[in-house]
């Protein structure tokens, strides 16, 4: 796929959409979080009010413990809400989270073993492994920290300001001013690191799946005396990923000190402000103190938001592999509903013959075709081998009979009937099919013809 210039800014963001719109269908799970947004962020508020009122009645008023004490009362009880509060809402993104994981985990297996054989041969096994596993849990910091953290910034800010602007119009000015330039910051230093997250990935990515091919190839390795040769491509592989790592760090780094620095600035001009006009008597100390505690809880929210924004790049990052599995359209042809009505009663009967008409198939990133124009005719009752040099197609010949994967061009017919238009199930319930290198687990015969099909294989009495 190519990419023209800010076309991965739209692409991450319909993969972000995708990825709410998974919250947005555990539904309990999901309000639990809003709801706990919502209240935690009223309660900060209302906890700033009380806390400005005890100090103007204790600095100004003169007041005693009695005269505050059920005012402190009231604030210990908003702070421990305020608590229990963020705990839910940390405990619902995480069942969110949990939830959204298993489902996907479910979806991407299933899918993969829809897609076949075909489909795995043409990904390197430890990639794909990679994308089932540590790909999904990739996603928690999305759901856990990112996405409650979004809540959070849109509530509270939102909040503060209808407070503010009938309390104080000028400070609610410069708060409405203010806030866009976190945002704005947080959008320009993203735009560097989409990339670089992007890239991230992908090395981790190779690595993975070349360390594990290099397990499961060491014997070979040993056998033909290149363990130390490979040992240093590890060591390649392994140092672009420390490349990698460390240049998205640096750039969270850099934009954590700019976010902070912006957002001190910001309440330094509000605390400035409402200095000099409490100093020339323009502005109540209680009014005052409230806003002062409540400017920085305006920006808190979207500075965190900065913090995690990085985190949540690399569930993006993730999430765009795994859905390019999710959108892989299954081996099913997609007239298959219609076929299913016209597929004559008598279609596998004996005797039959398969015929392969000009198929030409060629494997997803190489420019030569696996066979080409390949035309022959197998016949029931004959022994047919199909013989040649290794990567001459013998296994993709294999594949197409199988349908693990479908012919670039041409066609494969059963009794003059293209098997595309037969359903998959059916067509591989009249097929034996043994790999060069089968696994068989530590049991009976029958018991691994039947781990497939249990209801196969009933004239084996004994074995």
């Amino acid at each position: 796929m190519t990419e023209t210039p800010g076309s991965g800014t739209i692409i991450d963001m319909s993969i972000q959409r995708r990825l709410a719109a998974l919250a947005v269908s555990t539904r309990l799970q999901f309000g639990i979080v809003v709801f706990s947004a919502l209240a935690g962020g009223g309660l900060t508020i209302f906890q700033a009010w009380i806390l400005a009122g005890i100090i103007d009645q204790v600095h100004l008023g003169n007041s005693v413990l009695d005269d505050v004490s059920q005012s402190l009362i009231l604030l210990v009880f908003v702070v421990l809400i305020r608590a229990a509060l963020v705990y839910v809402n940390e405990y619902g993104a995480l069942l969110v989270s949990e939830r959204i994981k298993a489902s996907l985990r479910e979806n991407l297996t299933a899918k993969v073993l829809r897609l076949g054989p075909g489909f795995i041969q043409q990904n390197r096994a430890g990639e794909l492994s990679y994308t089932l596993t540590q790909a999904v849990d990739a996603l928690d910091a999305f759901y856990s920290q990112y996405m409650p953290q979004i809540i959070i910034a849109l509530v509270l800010p939102i909040g503060i300001l209808s407070v503010v602007f009938p309390l104080d119009l000028l400070s609610a000015i410069i708060l409405l001013l203010t806030a866009p330039l976190i945002p704005v910051f947080m959008v320009l230093i993203g735009r560097t690191t989409e990339a670089l997250t992007r890239r991230q990935f992908s090395a981790f990515s190779r690595m993975s799946a070349f360390f594990l091919d290099t397990i499961r190839g060491l014997a070979e390795l040993k056998n033909l005396g290149q363990s130390q040769n490979h040992a240093a491509r590890l060591d390649q592989v392994s140092e672009r990923y420390r490349d990698a790592t460390l240049k998205v760090l640096r750039i969270s780094f850099l934009s954590a000190l700019v976010l902070e620095l912006a957002a001190t600035l910001s309440v330094a001009v509000i605390a400035v402000q409402i200095g000099i006009r409490l100093l020339y008597g323009q502005i109540e100390f209680h009014q005052a103190f409230f806003l002062l505690i409540i400017a920085p809880e305006f920006y808190l929210p979207l500075r965190q938001l900065g913090a995690r924004f990085h985190s949540a790049q690399n569930a993006v990052s993730a999430a765009r592999r795994i859905f390019e599995i999710l959108d892989q359209p299954d081996l099913e042809n997609p007239t298959i509903e219609i076929s299913r009505e016209i597929l004559p009663e008598d279609l596998f009967t004996s005797p039959f013959d398969i015929r392969f008409e000009n198929v030409s198939f060629a494997y997803h990133g190489r420019e030569t075709d696996a066979v080409s124009s390949v035309s022959f005719i197998l016949k029931s009752g004959e022994t047919t081998a199909v013989v040649g040099l290794n990567g001459s197609g013998k296994s993709t010949l294999a594949a197409l009979l199988l349908r693990f994967i479908q012919p670039d061009t041409g066609r494969i017919l059963y009794n003059g009937f293209d098997i595309q238009y037969i359903p998959v199930q059916k067509w591989r319930a009249g097929i034996a099919w043994l790999d060069q290198q089968p696994i068989l687990f530590n049991d009976s015969l029958r018991n691994n013809l039947h781990l497939s099909n249990p209801g196969c294989c009933w004239m084996i009495r004994s074995v």
